[in-house]
């Protein structure tokens, strides 16, 4: 699967980098690669599918997942400077989205993702390929994203913005599986959501081995009028609702 998965990321980022100067053909070229990855990758709503029906109409929502880091076993790289960016790697960010398309494809929506920005000459190809970015150090990001995603969902109502709340990719801290300990969330998410007045979707990404690339749902939850405080504390209630899920799946299966 990686394998394969990989080669198309190298096709991305050789079509991406030829055809930067006409973003609408490398949009759509990225669209591609993504429906193609994730039938590769089997990319389905596993649980929790019930609750898409009460944020279907919504202006918008924040899906908040676990970091998966299927990106390292599908890094691409950049031998004898192949591309224009001082990387001996490039990071193919359209994987990060593979999992969460089969929701924007369940609720025919368009799907986003925030992260920070890349290097000049993939942040290029980064913001033609439904990334909202933001810096990577300074003050007042946070009301920097807020206004990025408002303008984003001002022009593609009811789309899906996919945050990740853990910042860095699950199990980093204590070298274990990808779902062994979730990081202590960020609560950039949930401020975002607060500020535009938008549900929060917690969902679960999880590899079985068997039938790929599962999407666990969780029940939608509300921050509406919530203080800094309050949405500090649900940020880490997510979190723990999500590494409960997590546990459960990774558990060994008794035969």
């Amino acid at each position: 699967m990686a394998k394969s998965i990989q080669e198309r990321m190298v096709d991305f980022f050789d079509f991406a980098f030829a055809n930067i100067e006409t973003p609408e053909k490398v949009r759509l070229f990225f669209e591609r690669t993504l429906e193609e990855s994730a039938q590769i990758s089997k990319a389905h709503i596993a649980s929790g599918e019930e609750y898409l029906t009460g944020i279907k109409d919504k202006k918008g929502v924040i899906v908040v997942v676990n970091h998966f880091g299927f990106y390292k076993a599908t890094m691409v790289p950049n031998k004898n400077g192949k591309y224009p960016v001082a990387l001996d790697t490039i990071s193919p960010f359209p994987v990060r989205l593979i999992a969460t398309k089969c929701l924007s494809d369940k609720l025919n929506v368009n799907l986003f993702e925030t992260a920070l920005e890349l290097p000049t000459g993939l942040l290029e190809i980064q913001e033609v390929c439904n990334g909202i970015t933001i810096p990577n150090e300074g003050t007042g990001r946070t009301q920097i994203l807020i206004k990025k995603v408002e303008k984003t969902l001002d022009k593609n109502p009811r789309a899906i913005v996919v945050m990740y709340p853990e910042g860095g990719t699950s199990g980093k801290s204590n070298m274990g599986s990808p779902y062994d300990l979730l990081d202590d969330f960020q609560s950039g998410a949930f401020f975002v959501a607060t500020a535009l007045d938008l549900p929060i979707l917690p969902a679960c990404i999880y590899l079985n081995t068997d039938k790929g690339l599962e999407v666990h749902i969780l029940e939608p939850l509300s921050v509406n009028d919530l203080d800094e405080e309050r949405i500090k504390k649900v940020a880490q209630e997510t979190k723990g609702r999500m590494q409960n899920k997590l546990d459960e799946l990774s558990k060994p299966k008794q035969f």
